[in-house]
């Protein structure tokens, strides 16, 4: 479970909440899956949803990176901005 409820939200409200975050979960596994090495600011051009903002996609690659579902590589590119960025691949 990677949703973390920074606003509190309770009910219905909170278990929608959490269902999205365990689908963008999935979005992320399935295209690791397919053998993908990729990093995080690739993913926010469209290379899995557009409609799955780049925080959440972020988010989803720590989870399953602390979950051990995904193993950080060495390897790093710099992005926007120039900051450097990790490659992931599936574990």
């Amino acid at each position: 479970m990677s949703y973390f409820n920074t606003t509190h939200e309770t009910g219905q409200t909170l278990v929608e909440a959490k269902a999205k975050a365990n689908t963008q979960n999935e979005l992320i596994m399935d295209f690791f899956k397919g053998g993908a090495r990729v990093y995080s600011q690739l993913l926010a051009l469209g290379r899995i949803s557009n409609s799955v903002p780049i925080t959440s996609i972020r988010r989803s690659i720590s989870s399953l990176y602390k979950e051990g579902y995904l193993v950080k590589l060495k390897e790093k590119r710099r992005e926007r901005l120039g900051k450097p960025n990790y490659f992931y691949q599936k574990a």
